[in-house]
């Protein structure tokens, strides 16, 4: 599971709650949308054949893509608070905004 992955980067648990559709379509139709189309058909992709087709490519599974990306170094390899780059979800959480996606997150 996705909450899983995330917590073993952030190196604390995170825990899935889904949000009731009928909540998000008051508050956002165009999340709803969102949410109906990712929920439904969603994105297509052969993986296999896209590996076969690019093998240059490093291609990586969603663990690993949670610690690049929520691990200790954060966003592409960086250190957020040294370089001001954009926040990551890690810092995100950590000042209050637990609603990430559609989900909500907590410690």
């Amino acid at each position: 599971m996705a909450s899983e992955a995330i917590s073993d980067a952030l190196g604390r648990t995170v825990r899935f709650r889904e949000m009731p559709m009928q909540a998000v379509r008051r508050g956002n139709p165009d999340m709803a949308a969102m949410w109906d189309f990712l929920r439904g058909t969603g994105y297509q992709a052969d993986i296999a054949a896209l590996r076969r087709s690019y093998p240059a490519v490093e291609w990586s599974s969603f663990t690993i893509w949670a610690h690049r990306g929520f691990g200790p170094v954060g966003f592409l390899g960086r250190t957020p608070q040294a370089d001001g780059c954009l926040p990551s979800v890690r810092q995100l959480c950590s000042r209050g905004y637990p609603e990430i996606g559609g989900q909500v997150v907590q410690g």
